[in-house]
């Protein structure tokens, strides 16, 4: 449990309006909201873990279908030739 000088400081180093609502919450309790604005975090932190993998995952399977994709196009051997819009797909 951190003391009582602890909370002050960190309080004094957070803005008021970040604290506000953990204050509101807590019954303007320094100690309270500061362990709900720490659990908060730790909730914050639970979330990035999930959405980390989750954000590989939709690139790897964005990649993959752009990959199969790709590979219908037309390819050019000169560089900076690209296909005409108005020619059919496979053309």
């Amino acid at each position: 449990m951190p003391k009582h000088a602890t909370i002050v400081a960190v309080n004094k180093h957070l803005h008021p309006v970040r604290l506000a609502t953990y204050s509101k919450r807590c019954g303007n309790d320094p100690f309270k909201a500061l362990e709900l604005y720490k659990w908060n975090l730790q909730l914050s932190a639970a979330f990035q873990q999930v959405l980390a993998i989750a954000e590989v995952a939709l690139r790897n399977a964005i990649d993959d279908q752009l990959r199969t994709w790709n590979a219908t196009q037309p390819h050019h051997t000169q560089p900076g030739v690209t296909a005409r819009r108005d020619q059919p797909r496979g053309s």
